[in-house]
């Protein structure tokens, strides 16, 4: 088995299967914190004055920053899973076509 983990591919899969796991359970635990605060978020307050640059407002901001970070972790958990497929594919390519490494032989001479 430890000839397998000095294969390239093998390793490879290993590293991006980790990272899209961890891609996968980050984005799964900040998706509802975020989604919660979209929906709690106060409904945004009509523009008197039209003008070219409106000045935003706190609420504005927060709810803007809300839905960024929404589709942020809605991404990374997307990845996540496509790097944990990828990852998934390189450990088993690895383990059918990585030839193991021979461990070294043993020296079975007597010394005296």
């Amino acid at each position: 088995m430890f000839g397998f983990a000095r294969g390239g591919l093998f390793v490879a899969g290993l590293l991006i299967f980790g990272v899209g796991l961890a891609d996968v359970v980050t984005g799964r635990l900040k998706v509802p914190q975020y989604e919660e605060a979209v929906r709690t978020a106060p409904p945004p307050e009509p523009i008197t004055v039209p003008s070219l640059f409106p000045t935003a407002t706190e609420g504005r901001e927060q709810l803007g920053i809300a839905r960024a970070k929404l589709g942020f972790y809605q991404l990374l958990t997307t990845v996540g899973w496509g790097l944990t497929a990828l990852g998934g594919l390189f450990l088993m390519l690895g383990l059918l076509f990585g030839r193991p490494v021979p461990a070294a032989p043993h020296d079975l001479t007597l010394t005296s």
